[in-house]
């Protein structure tokens, strides 16, 4: 079947990247083509299914990114196209989306308050399962100290200085600033670490690096949802101390009974492809 996947892949962030290999890796017999809101937004023809996902796309704010997913959407229902939303995240309101929301063929969030929040606003009930990058599993060895202490910043500097004390209390060759996304705000906050201590920065880990990097820390401090996301994964103690973000605090600290669960999200792709291929053999 050929597949558009369309989410906020390819601009070096690793849960959007991560998402995207996830899906590739688990359609292994479909034709995809992954696209962003940097690309013409319209799916590629032929197209039989559009995926939209996973992350925390549904949010409308000053930026132009609910025009970028309309594009989308309006395509795929001009064209005919079927699309549904995998794995999921609501980050705001978003009443611009309603509409496009109740013509999706089916929708998976990513927490049991996404799903309260989606039910709220739209009407619709609509499973949820833990996120989808449970299920990457791909590591390429970085060269590390053993048991090392891994910090993952986010974009804010204040809260970032909130490790401080921390921060000193861990041995010096242990310390690892862990970098998830290539942003601006990073600078600072990578020159006021190694300002107090010394410290292994790494800008450049590949997603499967990255991957490895938290599969062998003794701790992780992570104000970066994914960053808390992998090391529950690999069961490593986390703290999001003064992480501010709502979906860190919903999504990743309440106990899930099976984090593979994070399966359902293809499991439910595969029963859409399958009614999908249905209704062709009957010429709907």
């Amino acid at each position: 079947m050929n597949i558009t996947i369309v989410g906020a892949s390819g601009y070096g962030n690793f849960g959007d990247d991560v998402y995207v290999k996830v899906l590739t890796e688990h359609l292994p017999n479909d034709t995809i083509t992954i696209k962003n809101s940097d690309e013409p937004r319209v799916a590629k023809s032929p197209c039989d299914l559009m995926i939209i996902g996973g992350g925390g796309l549904i949010y409308e704010d000053n930026t132009a990114h609910f025009d970028y997913m309309k594009d989308y959407m309006e395509n795929a229902i001009d064209s005919k196209i079927p699309y549904m939303l995998i794995s999921v995240g609501i980050q705001s309101t978003f009443a611009s989306w309603v509409s496009y929301l109740k013509l999706a063929l089916a929708i998976s969030v990513r927490s049991e308050i996404d799903r309260y929040i989606m039910n709220q606003t739209t009407g619709l009930v609509v499973p949820w399962f833990p996120d989808l990058a449970y299920l990457f599993d791909s590591q390429s060895k970085y060269m590390i100290p053993d048991d090392p202490i891994v910090f993952i910043p986010g974009r804010n500097i204040e809260r970032a200085k909130r490790w401080e004390n921390v921060f000193k209390e861990t041995p010096d060759k242990s310390r690892v600033i862990l970098r998830l996304s290539p942003t601006e705000e990073f600078k600072p906050i990578k020159e006021f670490f190694l300002s107090i201590g010394q410290c292994q920065v790494i800008e450049d880990a590949s997603i499967e690096q990255t991957n490895y990097i938290i599969s062998h820390a003794k701790k992780v401090y992570s104000h970066r949802y994914h960053g808390c996301i992998m090391a529950r994964k690999y069961e490593k103690p986390f703290d999001n101390v003064g992480s501010w973000q709502s979906k860190i605090i919903h999504d990743v600290m309440p106990q899930m009974t099976n984090l593979r669960d994070a399966i359902k999200h293809i499991e439910l792709i595969e029963k859409c492809k399958t009614y999908i291929h249905e209704r062709k053999l009957k010429g709907v």
